[in-house]
């Protein structure tokens, strides 16, 4: 594609006739009038080389229009080119026109000398007349010529570019948007210096030769941005074809694993696809729909079981079609889902109950879990999830498990109902002692106060810790004492149980525990002193 830019001598021509604009404010001199006519020959020069190129351009439109096989694809392109063709030779000949104008009314052109050329360009009669031009654009019809001029330089400017606004042109708003910047063919006001349009700033106080010189060269710009819009326009005719030199087969697949009554699905491409490409794609020798350059294969799966199947492609390149072809496998299986409980079959108020909740086959980010009334979930892990409940009616609830399918539709797999219940009520023991009698000596030697769920209580890590106790001793010769104890630890209620004798009581009550779902009371502990 062509880069849009100036060659290098073009823009040291271009940077010439700055050069000399600005001499004029300075002196209009033989030497710098002589300079205007070489860059006035130079800009003829060039336009006449660009026209050359884009005849060569337009031959290649004509020579696919010719050809039965190309010219379906051309025609829009042609259509274009010849516009493009059109509005650029309107413009240049308009221009010529008024230079012709301007010339003759200026004496016209010198006499060849013998040692010239015959059809070179000699120098104008009157190289530094500032009146003949002046009085065209700035006075005639109150500067409506001038003013003429300055839009149908941008008019065409616009036009040109234009062609190029079209949806089937890759990436056509990037390079509208280039080419806009990068012509030198506009007319804008100024927005500083001494003059406030453009007419005024470049044709009325510029002399004759000036002024040919940058008509000359507007004809040049019209013609190069002429030349970007064709090379632009030739390179669409194939801008469809898939041409690669080195290509491979991609298959992807929404999922290699299939649940039995859903479509496997796959898109079928060359690695580095063109949507706008129209290959042929066949899976196992029969022809598929290929949508945006994507072949689109469907297959039911039933059961569980390994398939595979050979994706081909034929590619239209430029030596003719190249077969390019891959293999690829899925999988089938039969719809199931797990939950299970990792503790308990049960989910317990006030623990965090752990949950592994998967299904055979589905990714976990494809995986739904949808919890019942009073169960909150927390996801924890891959398939890991932690369950907190709350009472509810019934002290029943449920999880249910659904699987996204590669359609965007849910289906779901499994749902296991689960029992609430309240965590059973700890049970104290005075150490290894459950109630019973003892001698005073068998008490103390006790470590501390424990609180337990029992041997039938299967859920692990759930712990209680007694907070504080309330020892009685009912003696039978001193009566009734008590002492309060903060904290398990046995050793400060010795103080009491030494004071007892055979057959007094001693009673552990009041007493607190703390653990999962707050704090809560002990049945008491009755011992007899024996």
């Amino acid at each position: 594609m062509s880069s849009g830019k100036m060659s290098p001598r073009q823009k040291m021509i271009n940077m010439m006739y700055l050069v000399l604009i600005a001499l004029l404010a300075l002196n209009v001199s033989k030497e710098i009038l002589k300079a205007f006519h070489l860059m006035e020959v130079s800009f003829e020069t060039a336009k006449d080389q660009t026209t050359i190129k884009n005849n060569d351009v337009m031959a290649k439109f004509a020579a696919n229009m010719a050809d039965p096989a190309k010219k379906a694809k051309t025609e829009k392109w042609d259509a274009k080119a010849k516009q493009a063709t059109a509005i650029s030779k309107k413009f240049v000949a308009d221009i010529e026109a008024i230079k012709t104008k301007l010339i003759t009314e200026a004496g016209g052109r010198k006499e060849h000398e013998a040692s010239e050329d015959p059809k070179s360009l000699t120098e104008l009669q009157q190289p530094d007349n500032m009146e003949k031009h002046a009085n065209y654009f700035v006075v005639e019809n109150n500067g409506a010529n001038g003013l003429k001029m300055q839009k149908d330089i941008n008019d065409t400017r616009i036009a040109l570019i234009g062609l190029l606004n079209d949806p089937d042109v890759r990436d056509s708003k990037a390079l509208t948007s280039r080419l806009d910047k990068q012509t030198p063919l506009r007319a804008d006001n100024p927005t500083s210096g001494d003059h406030n349009t453009w007419v005024s700033a470049n044709l009325e106080h510029s002399p004759l030769a000036g002024v040919i010189t940058l008509l000359t060269k507007i004809q040049n710009d019209a013609k190069s941005l002429e030349a970007e819009v064709l090379n632009n326009l030739v390179l669409q005719i194939d801008a469809k074809a898939t041409i690669f030199t080195d290509t491979d087969v991609k298959i992807i697949a929404r999922s290699s694993n299939v649940m039995a009554g859903q479509y496997y699905e796959a898109d079928i491409a060359l690695m580095a696809y063109n949507k706008d490409a129209v290959n042929k794609i066949y899976v196992n020798g029969i022809p598929i729909d290929v949508v945006d350059g994507l072949g689109k294969y469907r297959q039911i799966a039933s059961g569980t079981n390994n398939n595979t199947f050979e994706a081909r492609i034929d590619v239209e390149g430029p030596d003719g079609i190249k077969q390019q072809t891959a293999k690829a496998e899925w999988s089938s299986f039969v719809p199931s889902g797990t939950i299970s409980a990792d503790a308990m079959n049960v989910l317990y108020i006030g623990l965090s109950n752990p949950m592994s909740i998967s299904i055979p086959g589905v990714t976990p980010a494809n995986t739904i879990v949808t919890p019942g009334p009073g169960v909150n979930l927390t996801k924890t892990g891959e398939g890991k999830y932690t369950a907190t409940v709350s009472a509810v009616t019934g002290n029943k609830s449920f999880i249910r498990v659904s699987a996204k399918m590669p359609d965007g539709s849910t289906k779901q797999m499994a749902e296991q109902p689960y029992k609430i219940k309240p965590i059973p009520k700890p049970e104290a023991l005075w150490g290894a002692l459950a109630s019973g009698t003892y001698p005073k000596q068998a008490l103390c030697g006790q470590p501390k106060l424990f609180a337990g769920l029992g041997a039938g209580w299967a859920f692990d890590g759930v712990n209680f810790t007694v907070t504080r106790y309330e020892v009685v001793l009912a003696s039978r010769k001193n009566g009734v004492k008590t002492l309060n104890v903060v904290g398990s630890a046995i050793t400060p209620a010795c103080s009491l149980i030494n004071q007892a004798n055979s057959g007094d009581i001693i009673v552990i009550q009041s007493i607190k525990a703390s653990g999962p779902g707050g704090d809560r009371t002990l049945n008491p502990l009755t011992f007899t002193i024996n």
